[in-house]
C-alpha cells in the first residue's frame, strides 16, 4: 500500500485507513509494506490510522492527522508482529487517542517516527510497548529509538510506557534510546514509564534520552 490519500471513519465507520493483518497467523503476511500514504480522520467512532500484524512488515514514511477527531485504538498500531519496521511516520493532532502501538510484537524497530499532540489523558500514551493478553505473551527484542514525542498543552499521559501486564508475559531485551520528548509539564505526565504488573522483564536499556520539562 503505497503513496494513497486515505480517509478513515467516513459516515462514522469504526476502522483504519490501512489494516493489513495476520490475526495471530490465521493469514500468511510477510514482507508487506506500507509506504508515503496520508490517513486523515472525517468523523468520530474510528479505530484510528494504520494496522499491521504479520512478519518482516515495513511502515515508512507515512501521515496521520486526527483532524480533531477522536479515535479508539491510535494512529499506528503494531500487533502481533515479528520483525517490523515502523519508521520515519509523521502521527500529528492526537484527541483523545494514542500514538504507536506496539502489542504483543517481538523484534521490531520503531525508530524516527514523529508523535505529535498525543498523550492528552492519564493513560494516553506517545508510545506504548505492551502485552497485556496471555495470546502471543511477549514483547521482547525491540528497539524504539531517535523517535520525537511532544505531548500538548496540559497533556498529562506517557511519553513512552513499557506495560507487561498479562500473567506469564515477557518485555525483556528492549532498548529505548536517543528518543526525545517535550512536554508542558502538566502535573501527572510521565515521560518514559516501566509497568511491570504480572510479567517479566530483564536486560532492558535505556539511554541518551532527552527529556524537556517533563512533570514527573
Amino acid at each position: 500500500v503505497e503513496d494513497k490519500i486515505l480517509t478513515a471513519g467516513y459516515n462514522s465507520k469504526v476502522e483504519f485507513c490501512v489494516e493489513v493483518q495476520s490475526y495471530g497467523g490465521a493469514y500468511d503476511n510477510s514482507w508487506g509494506v506500507v509506504s508515503g500514504n496520508v490517513c486523515e480522520l472525517a468523523a468520530g467512532s474510528v479505530d484510528g490510522g494504520y494496522s499491521v500484524g504479520g512478519t518482516q512488515i515495513s511502515v515508512t514514511g507515512n501521515i496521520f492527522n486526527s483532524n480533531g477527531k477522536t479515535f479508539t485504538v491510535s494512529a499506528l498500531e503494531i500487533v502481533l508482529c515479528s520483525d517490523c519496521l515502523a519508521s520515519s511516520n509523521i502521527l500529528n493532532d492526537g484527541v483523545g487517542g494514542d500514538g504507536i502501538s506496539v502489542d504483543r510484537s517481538s523484534g521490531g524497530q520503531i525508530t524516527n517516527n514523529s508523535v505529535i499532540g498525543f498523550a492528552t489523558g492519564s493513560n494516553d500514551y506517545g508510545i506504548h510497548v505492551v502485552v497485556a493478553s496471555t495470546t502471543v505473551p511477549a514483547a521482547i527484542n525491540n528497539e524504539v529509538s531517535g523517535n520525537l514525542i511532544a505531548f500538548p498543552t496540559g497533556g498529562t499521559g506517557i511519553g513512552i510506557w513499557q506495560q507487561c501486564n498479562a500473567v506469564g508475559a515477557n518485555c525483556s531485551n528492549n532498548k529505548y534510546s536517543g528518543n526525545s520528548l517535550f512536554s508542558d509539564g502538566t502535573s501527572g505526565s510521565r515521560g518514559i514509564d516501566f509497568e511491570n504488573d504480572t510479567g517479566t522483564s530483564a536486560n532492558e536499556v535505556l539511554g541518551s534520552n532527552q527529556f524537556n520539562n517533563p512533570a514527573t
